[in-house]
């Protein structure tokens, strides 16, 4: 183990973290995660169309604020729960290598 940390650690100081738009790692990491795994899947596509239809009294202007609105949460949500099963992976590592 104390190998591959050292390697680790040699690999982190010659490539330094980038942090994209975020400011800690894991934002980082989020951002590395949503790039190897798009949002965009046929179930999310069926449940935005069904949210499309279930507000036809809205105006084009209208609807693309609410599905706005409802994206930004849908993305928020998603971040939260990976960070959380991030930190709980960490918690879980420390635990069993202590």
């Amino acid at each position: 183990m104390d190998t591959y940390r050292m390697k680790l650690r040699a690999y982190l100081d010659q490539n330094p973290m980038g942090y994209t738009d975020g400011d800690s790692l894991l934002e980082e990491l989020h951002w590395c995660y949503t790039e190897a795994n798009t949002l965009e899947n046929p179930e999310l596509r069926r449940r935005f169309q069904e949210l499309y239809y279930s507000l036809p009294e809205l105006s084009e202007d209208k609807f693309d604020y609410v599905f706005s609105v409802v994206c930004g949460l849908s993305v928020q949500q998603e971040k939260l729960a990976f960070q959380a099963g991030v930190k709980t992976g960490f918690r879980l590592a420390a635990e069993l290598l202590e």
